[in-house]
């Protein structure tokens, strides 16, 4: 194993850093300034997986690090959750969060969480897109209004924080990387940086 990089967490999401503290690497966040509009026709794994690339790319470029003699890991990841291919968006108010909540009760959920590696080592570019189905326990308005008065999701998508009250809405969780569903899929992280190899737990 060799000597730690500099790593750069390409967003400015507090929940992605919670994650990427976890392998207890020493990190830098800097957010990527990225068109994230989907294009024309494009699936949502296709989105997800592209935006994942473009941020880290952004980041890599901003700073010039192919010129950089220090070895370094730029992370980029995007993630989106889809109610019958529709994706849900963040709500941003109390109204639109009851209505997402409502509409997804009972329901089965996609979440697709996209990672994008860019390393000065080889190999330079690893990607991938984890897939996380979530079953939605049936949610009266009264359970819907309780969970939001409390916890105010109103920045997560779907209005599911899964890592806090949340939780208590969902009946079932299946898919390969449970971190994922926070938004950093860190088994695939940690392939990723074995791959290249630095030891996790940093």
């Amino acid at each position: 194993m060799l000597t730690e990089p500099r790593i750069i967490l390409a967003s400015q999401s507090k929940y992605r850093a919670e994650q990427l503290q976890k392998l207890n690497y020493p990190f830098e966040q800097i957010a990527s300034e990225c068109d994230e509009s989907p294009h024309a026709a494009e699936t949502v794994l296709s989105l997800v997986e592209r935006l994942a690339e473009k941020k880290a790319q952004f980041i890599a470029e901003k700073l010039n690090l192919k010129n950089c003699e220090q070895e370094w890991v730029v992370i980029g990841s995007d993630q989106a959750i889809a109610l019958d291919h529709h994706i849900l968006g963040k709500p941003g108010s109390h109204e639109i969060a009851k209505q997402q909540l409502l509409t997804c009760s009972g329901r089965v959920l996609r979440v697709y969480t996209s990672l994008c590696v860019l390393s000065k080592k080889s190999p330079y570019r690893q990607i991938d897109v984890i897939v996380t189905d979530v079953i939605m326990r049936t949610l009266s308005e009264a359970t819907i209004e309780h969970y939001l008065q409390l916890e105010k999701p109103y920045d997560c998508a779907g209005a599911i924080k899964s890592e806090g009250l949340g939780i208590g809405l969902i009946a079932g969780i299946y898919g390969q990387d449970p971190a994922g569903l926070i938004g950093l899929p860190l088994i695939r992280l940690t392939d990723f940086l074995l791959a290249l190899e630095y030891q996790v737990p940093g």
